[in-house]
């Protein structure tokens, strides 16, 4: 084995505080809420506001808030997004999107954050573990992050609705509807 030889013991010192910079460096992630879930979605004018990023929610928007599912009345479920551009869900150009577990959530996708109907009509009928694409912005990150919401809806209009889970990409790249961490994830061996 060949031993690297340096000039001056300050360049040793340099050599190996790069080695612990990178060593410490982030590493991409997906990050799953598990405590705040599930989340029933209350059937009224405010709904439920949530920070995707820290969990946080409430019928108050939290610090943050990233989407807000609440009841228009007639037609019935609805998504606030504040018309802000960093936050919204994955649509068709007409309607926002019901997933399936394995669908891409990224920055090639096409997002809406209006509430302008009909952009939430697939949404207001009976959907048992469909998903929402969402983009939010991360603030302790700064940086835009794609993530799913695994939404249970009913057939009055999208009640009652459940937040069961939700997930997203720390670092700015795309994540897959259903992905979660190993951490997670069960196994069997047969």
């Amino acid at each position: 084995m060949k031993t690297r030889k340096y000039a001056s013991p300050v360049a040793a010192v340099f050599a190996a505080s790069m080695l612990a910079v990178a060593s410490s460096t982030a590493m991409a992630a997906i990050i799953c809420n598990t405590t705040t879930v599930p989340l029933a979605i209350p059937q009224d004018g405010t709904g439920i506001y949530l920070n995707l990023i820290t969990g946080a929610n409430g019928a108050s928007p939290p610090s943050g808030w990233d989407f807000n599912p609440y009841d228009r009345g007639l037609p019935g479920i609805s998504f606030w997004f504040n018309n802000d551009v960093n936050r919204g869900a994955l649509w068709d150009g007409t309607n926002i999107s019901v997933l399936p577990s394995g669908a891409t959530v990224g920055p090639a996708s096409l997002f809406t954050n209006s509430v302008a109907d009909p952009a939430a009509n697939l949404w207001r009928t009976t959907h048992i573990g469909m998903y929402l694409g969402l983009r939010v912005y991360n603030e302790g990150t700064a940086t835009m992050n794609y993530g799913w919401i695994q939404l249970d809806t009913g057939a009055t209009g999208g009640f009652p609705a459940t937040i069961n889970q939700f997930c997203y990409q720390n670092d700015g790249t795309a994540i897959t509807t259903g992905t979660t961490p190993v951490s997670l994830q069960s196994y069997s061996i047969d």
